[in-house]
Formats: C-alpha cells, sequence, structure tokens
C-alpha cells in the first residue's frame, strides 16, 4: 500500500503501488498505515514525500523461496488444491496455510501440491526426484533465510546480474535471496551500492574474478550456501 504527502494538504487516498528500489529508510515495526505516515511526517533526516506500508501479522523474512526446478516429492501430499494457477499462488498458498507448517511446494498447469516436507529431510532417490518422475512439475522449497557465508572484505569482478541501491548490506542480502539465481552479493555503504551475482567462489576464477580484499576499498561480500548454489566445501 503506498501513499503520497502533497504540500500543506495532507496524504493522498492509499492506492495499491510502491516505489521499486528507491527506499530512504525501512522501519519493520510500526502500528498501524498511520503510524507510517507519522514517521514520515516526523522524519528529520531527509525530506520524506511518500511512504509505502504492508500489514502483516507475522512477516515471513526468515524463510525465502529457492529457485524452481523441475522436480516432486513422491506420495507424500499433505495437501492437493487443483484451482491454483501459477507456482507463485502455489507459493503463497504454502504460506497461508494454517493446520501444518508448508515447507515445500510441486505446481504443474493448475495443480498445487503442499508439503511438509523438503528434499533434503527425505530419502532423495526414491521419495524426491528430479527431474519428476512423471513430467511438468516444478519444485520450490522454503530456504531458511540466514544461510549466507560470513561478509568478508572482499568482492567478485565484472559478474553483475543486477545493481541496486539499497538502504544497507540486510536489504542487499533480502534482494539477493529474492532474486531468481542469485547466489552472492557485493555491497559498499558509502553510496549504498548493491551488486547481486549469479556466481560465487566457487564459479568464477579464484585469482582474477574474485578477490580477498576487493580490488576496491569498502565492498563486503557473502553468498548463499544451499543446494541450489555450489559452494566450496
Amino acid at each position: 500500500m503506498s501513499c503520497v504527502l502533497p504540500t500543506d494538504y495532507g496524504w493522498t487516498i492509499p492506492v495499491s503501488g510502491c516505489i521499486k528500489n528507491y527506499n530512504d529508510k525501512d522501519i519493520r515495526e510500526v502500528d498501524d498505515m498511520n503510524d507510517c505516515h507519522k514517521r514520515c511526517e516526523d522524519e528529520a533526516e531527509f525530506p520524506c514525500y511518500s511512504e509505502g506500508w504492508q500489514y502483516s501479522e507475522k512477516t515471513d523474512t526468515e524463510f525465502y523461496w529457492s529457485d524452481a526446478v523441475p522436480g516432486c516429492i513422491r506420495l507424500n501430499n499433505a495437501v492437493h488444491d487443483a484451482q491454483i494457477s501459477s507456482l507463485s499462488d502455489c507459493q503463497d498458498r504454502c504460506l497461508s496455510e494454517t493446520d501444518f507448517t508448508c515447507l515445500s511446494i510441486e505446481h504443474k498447469d493448475s495443480l498445487c501440491n503442499l508439503h511438509r516436507l523438503i528434499a533434503d529431510t527425505i530419502r532423495p532417490t526414491s521419495d524426491y526426484t528430479q527431474p519428476c518422475y512423471t513430467p511438468d512439475w516444478t519444485y520450490s522449497e522454503r530456504v531458511k533465510f540466514g544461510s549466507w557465508t560470513d561478509d568478508l572484505d572482499a568482492c567478485i569482478r565484472s559478474h553483475n546480474m543486477n545493481t541496486l541501491e539499497v538502504p544497507d548490506l540486510e536489504a542487499c542480502r533480502l534482494m539477493c535471496a529474492q532474486t531468481e539465481g542469485c547466489c552472492s552479493f557485493d555491497y559498499r555503504d558509502s553510496d549504498h551500492q548493491c551488486l547481486l551475482s549469479a556466481y560465487n567462489r566457487a564459479t568464477v576464477t579464484p585469482s582474477t574474478d574474485y578477490t580477498e580484499p576487493c580490488y576496491i576499498s569498502g565492498y563486503r561480500y557473502s553468498e548463499r550456501v544451499d543446494k541450489f548454489c555450489r559452494h566450496l566445501d
């Protein structure tokens, strides 16, 4: 939900919208939209002209969705729903499940399967298959946010998939977690530059493409450690 504050008049009617990647400040805990309005009006560090607010009883920042792969879990569906049109809607259906903790999904056409399990917690050769033993199923699972290497004085040279401006290092980490194919990021405090990369130390030439310390001062580096991004043992 987004609102704009015109000078001397007050707030516009809220609309379902947002401004992408241009947040001057990210505040996680506010009471309601009016509280968010007041934070903007009282902001002393910069002129605040608009805000975006989203209500949630429980934020899901502890988890993010893994990249979708052609796989499936055999015969362990906790819920089978035949009215879900897209993979993202199937993921949303998983997050809204209240009878159990949904950890993974499969989607095909308008079919959506919800699971209590993820691929690493079952017998991979019999219960989880990639590609799926029946065609056209796509698998995705919730991965615990925080599965990252320590932040290093390092960077990857010339392999950026996206360049963003974000408030801080944790926002850069979250953007990588939510970007399909992102395996690492470089972040610089001085200009809030966030560089996302599909590469990491295991997939670039170590002596030329990965430098530690970084060949340009000020960058910090971290990479995802999960089965979707190959990493150094």
